[in-house]
């Protein structure tokens, strides 16, 4: 939030990414992001959907205790992790349903 306020004050161009559907990621954590994001100005708003797995990561090894993966998968192609407290069509629903892209 402080980063955005000195954007707006010293008029630089800001641009946020927003990853949705990390761990314990739900529906109570997306209201409060929305709630942020409706404070600030911004030029880009990038929402991301999952948080791509890397071997060696601490995701990795997120996504192997919650049984997302396991410890033999191959993450050479794209895996991503998404809390199992929200499902991602829902997330992706609710943020289109609650949060106005005309905030420039």
């Amino acid at each position: 939030y402080k980063c955005a306020k000195l954007a707006e004050k010293y008029k630089v161009w800001a641009d946020f990414c927003w990853l949705v559907g990390g761990p314990g990621e739900n529906i109570n954590t997306i209201k409060e992001s929305i709630n942020f994001v409706k404070k600030i100005k911004y030029h880009n708003l990038l929402t991301m959907y999952g948080i791509r797995i890397l071997p060696g990561s601490p995701m990795r090894q997120t996504a192997i205790n919650e049984g997302i993966i396991s410890k033999k998968t191959d993450l050479l192609p794209a895996t991503f992790y998404f809390s199992k407290l929200i499902s991602p069509n829902y997330a992706r629903k609710y943020i289109e349903n609650n949060l106005s892209i005309t905030n420039n």
